[in-house]
C-alpha cells in the first residue's frame, strides 16, 4: 500500500513537471484574432484579388446526380423499403445510364471476370 502511494506521488510530480513545461498563458485576445491565412484572404478580397485554389475541382453537382433516373429509382425503392429485394436488384440491373460511359473508365479486370 505504501509503495502504491509513493508511485502515485512520483507520478503526480512527473505530471506537474510536464504541465509546467507545456503551460501556455491564456490570452483572450488571441482567441478572437485572425489567423495569418484568414488575414491574407481578407486582404486579397479587399484589394480585389481572388485567391486561386491549388487544384481545380472537377466534380458533378448534386442536381446532375439527381437527374440520373437510376438514382431517383434507387431513392424511391429505398423509401418503399424494397431496396434489398430481388425485384429491386432486377429492375436496377436492367436500367442503363443516361449516356454511355467513357471507354477509359471501363476496367478490363471486370471484363475478364465476367467471361469466366
Amino acid at each position: 500500500m505504501l509503495k502504491l502511494r509513493e508511485e502515485e506521488k512520483a507520478r503526480q510530480q512527473r505530471l506537474d513537471q510536464l504541465r509546467k513545461q507545456v503551460s501556455v498563458d491564456p490570452v483572450p485576445e488571441r482567441i478572437h484574432q485572425d489567423t495569418v491565412a484568414s488575414q491574407a484572404r481578407k486582404e486579397a478580397s479587399s484589394e480585389g484579388l481572388a485567391l486561386k485554389a491549388l487544384h481545380e475541382l472537377r466534380t458533378v453537382l448534386d442536381a446532375e446526380v439527381h437527374r440520373d433516373p437510376r438514382v431517383r429509382l434507387e431513392q424511391q425503392l429505398r423509401e418503399a423499403g424494397l431496396l434489398n429485394s430481388e425485384y429491386a436488384r432486377h429492375v436496377l440491373s436492367q436500367m442503363h445510364p443516361p449516356r454511355e460511359p467513357r471507354k477509359d473508365t471501363i476496367s478490363s479486370l471486370f471484363l475478364q471476370e465476367s467471361e469466366n
